[in-house]
């Protein structure tokens, strides 16, 4: 939920509502289920974790340009 600050109109007061609480426990379990879906050993998985991070790292630097 989004609102404007009563003591600043610059400022946008954000909160989040049940539905995004309810959305949020729900993406608790998304890691576990996508690793359960993936035969990668301890090694693999850390690897794989280390390049999506690099991807992210650099497309992250791009959108700052």
């Amino acid at each position: 939920m989004r609102a404007r600050s009563s003591a600043d109109e610059r400022l946008l007061d954000v909160s989040i509502t049940e539905k995004g609480m309810a959305l949020r426990e729900r993406a608790v379990e998304v890691p576990g289920k996508v690793a359960g879906c993936i035969n990668l050993d301890g090694e693999e998985a850390l690897t794989l974790y280390q390049t999506l991070y690099k991807i992210l790292s650099q497309a992250s630097a791009k959108d700052a340009e």
